[in-house]
């Protein structure tokens, strides 16, 4: 990276344009015999070429200072111009003074100024060059040192997933940096801003992909350790109970296992990897699955004590409904005092189902709810037998036998009408209620 850097750099001095610079002529020999001395008019044209060229290198010092202050490369090479031509004006001047300055020296010193004059032309074009080309290298060291860091910040159990799409975004960069490093200079301001906006757009591609490999990572290893103990947890329930069907975890399991060993390895699509609100509907949906099976051997027990209960629930449920029927057909008389006792029981096995379903039990509240079905039955035929001795108290019928009612002759229904001697139920003979059975 270091190394990468340093070109860099190297590409940014080598990107601004230079100004042309020419070194002051050296002394010249005195004159040689024959040689013709310069007139006054050919060394003051000397001096005022000189000058104006001065006065444009000033103009442009300060048109630069004010527009492009940070063109330091440019405004450089502009004092060492002016330096330059200030020597030669130095040499002319000693040399005509001397009386030793010549036509032709006059004619190499000229072409020295024109020359120094022709490079001054781009001058201010230059310094916005420099400025921009600066901006842009700045721009490009900056993202490719947040893209290191960022990649040095990946949590080790994703880095084999989340390094390619870093790699890809070192292609990015070299893609918008690549003309600057065939030397095409940056023309203008929107073309600098443009280079640096991809720069930083890269540079926030880098923090999302971090963000985005935090969260894997927090969510690679919740998935690790819910599993490993999960796992535990299911061989107790096999051990314990085996009826009981594990196919939906092992299914779901299965899936958070193969989700997490995708973070081990390189994304199918390196440049599209998991982003950071997909990792956190993952992190929901694996907080969902977690809440469904915490608690899985209390589950499994819950289920197994359910399917005990329930076999013995229900047929006490039936046994139940017929002792109301019961209350209700051979007691009619009395069976409004004991309704209510056995309403009463018939809740309390009701709230037992629900409590079963509802609240975490110990195995001793357990055997003590099974064992509160029996009592219920038991009080149950109780409460049917005393109601059948209150209604024989309350209305003289006395049980006889169907072939002492028959003996008994005629049959008659509550309501006075004569009926078959066959019938069941409450009936009148001799006067008399009788239950014929």
């Amino acid at each position: 990276m270091k190394k990468q850097l340093l070109f860099a750099a190297m590409l940014m001095l080598s990107a601004a344009p230079a100004v042309s610079v020419s070194a002051a002529q050296p002394f010249a020999a005195a004159a040689e015999e024959g040689q013709t001395l310069a007139t006054q008019e050919q060394y003051d044209a000397l001096v005022k070429s000189i000058a104006e060229v001065q006065q444009n290198i000033d103009a442009m010092l300060k048109e630069i200072n004010d527009k492009y202050p940070d063109a330091e490369d440019t405004k450089y090479s502009l004092n060492f111009n002016k330096e330059s031509l200030d020597k030669i004006a130095d040499e002319a001047k000693a040399k005509f003074d001397a009386k030793t300055l010549t036509a032709a020296e006059v004619e190499n010193y000229q072409a020295s100024v024109n020359e120094i004059a022709d490079g001054l032309k781009d001058a201010v074009k230059n310094a916005a060059q420099e400025v921009y080309s600066f901006q842009v290298n700045t721009s490009y060291q900056n993202a490719a040192m947040h893209k290191s860091e960022c990649l040095g910040q990946v949590p080790e159990n994703v880095q084999n997933y989340y390094a390619p799409a870093f790699d890809e975004l070192d292609a990015d960069m070299m893609q918008v940096y690549m003309p600057i490093m065939m030397g095409s200079p940056v023309e203008s301001a929107e073309q600098a801003k443009k280079m640096c906006d991809q720069f930083d757009a890269i540079s926030k591609k880098a923090d999302a992909l971090l963000a985005a490999s935090k969260k894997a990572s927090t969510l690679v290893e919740d998935i690790t350790a819910t599993l490993a103990s999960l796992n535990e947890e299911m061989e107790k329930v096999k051990k314990d109970f085996p009826e009981y069907d594990l196919s939906m975890v092992n299914e779901s399991a299965e899936y958070w296992k193969n989700l997490a060993a995708e973070f081990a390895q390189a994304p199918a699509d390196p440049a599209a990897p998991y982003t950071e609100n997909k990792i956190d509907g993952f992190a929901q949906e694996f907080g969902y699955f977690k809440e469904n099976v915490s608690g899985l051997y209390a589950q499994a027990q819950k289920d197994e004590w359910m399917a005990q209960f329930n076999a013995k629930y229900y047929p006490a449920s039936q046994k139940m409904d017929e002792y109301v029927s019961t209350l209700d057909s051979e007691c009619p008389t009395v069976k409004d005092k004991y309704f209510n006792k056995l309403d009463d029981l018939n809740v309390e096995l009701t709230q037992m189902y629900m409590k079963l379903y509802q609240e975490d039990l110990t195995q001793e509240q357990f055997n003590t709810m099974m064992a509160r079905i029996d009592e219920i039955l038991r009080e149950a035929q109780k409460i049917i037998d005393e109601a059948k001795e209150a209604e024989k108290v309350a209305t003289g019928i006395s049980n006889i036998s169907v072939s002492e009612a028959v003996k008994a002759g005629k049959v008659y229904s509550i309501d006075g009408k004569c009926v078959s001697k066959s019938v069941k139920g409450l009936v009148i003979i001799n006067g008399k209620k009788v239950i014929l059975k």
